[in-house]
């Protein structure tokens, strides 16, 4: 093989090598640009590990569910009945203290919890057939506990989507499916969270449904009157008809049901 012919198959590999480099490492059109963050940058969200990708997909999935909530509040043509709302409610359960020092009893006067550093006892709602507490552990810890004391579910602490605020509490409106209420953080004119208290750190109100049955949490839509403002709850009743309203306004009724346009 003269010079020549060795010069031309040296070039004519080193071409065929970037050829095919190039064609292995092209990324695809419409692919993220985005590489997959460190050990050292992963963060764990409600006891989960999550990446910036999966936080991502968690806040296109908001996106999609704002569209076409699973639930939906209807105003109701006429309040419930006045025996309903003047039912007088003796519960079960009642908490003593507050917080790492709180604890819960039955009527009897028998404690069945009592609060620790890892579960705190800050406020609790009681389902309608008296069997299951929801028990507020301030920031850290939201969870569910049965008439015996046991810890049987944690509920979520921040809906999935960007700029969301945390739940504050969570209602019965049945024996198994609770209401919270969380919101869309405020910036000011400057663009700089505002985190001061008092409502003025919320934008909008969102609400949402868990299920217990099947641990879902699933979007509520409200009615268009009081979408993309701060809204109010007064008083919810344990067959689900919520009292709410946006301050300065009227208050009315609704109802809470599924969004027959969504599959369960």
């Amino acid at each position: 093989m003269t010079a020549k012919n060795c010069r031309n198959w040296i070039i004519l590999i080193f071409v065929g090598t970037l050829v095919i480099g190039f064609f292995f490492l092209r990324v695809p059109e419409g692919a993220p640009s985005q590489s997959l963050p460190s050990k050292e940058n992963r963060e764990y969200s409600n006891g989960k590990l999550t990446t910036e990708d999966e936080q991502i997909v968690e806040a296109n999935v908001a996106v999609e569910t704002e569209k076409n909530p699973p639930f939906v509040a209807t105003r109701m043509q006429r309040p419930p009945d006045p025996e309903v709302l003047n039912a007088i409610e003796y519960p079960k359960f009642s908490k003593v203290g507050s917080g790492t020092r709180g604890a819960i009893r039955d009527d009897e006067g028998n404690v069945i919890l009592r609060a620790t550093s890892e579960s705190p006892a800050v406020a609790i709602t009681i389902s309608p057939n008296d069997e299951l507490i929801w028990v507020s552990g301030g920031d850290r810890k939201s969870y569910i506990i049965n008439s015996k004391g046991d810890e049987i579910a944690n509920l979520p602490i921040v809906p999935p989507g960007a700029n969301m605020l945390g739940f504050g509490s969570w209602i019965w409106i049945d024996n198994h499916r609770l209401l919270g209420d969380s919101g869309v953080k405020k910036f000011d004119s400057n663009g700089k969270l505002i985190t001061c208290c008092g409502g003025d750190n919320v934008s909008e109100s969102r609400f949402y449904v868990y299920n217990l049955n099947t641990s879902k949490l699933e979007e509520m839509q409200l009615p268009e009157n009081l979408r993309g403002k701060v809204i109010s709850i007064q008083r919810v009743l344990d067959t689900g008809e919520i009292l709410m309203g946006h301050e300065g306004d009227e208050f009315a009724w609704y109802e809470v049901g599924r969004n027959e346009g969504v599959e369960q």
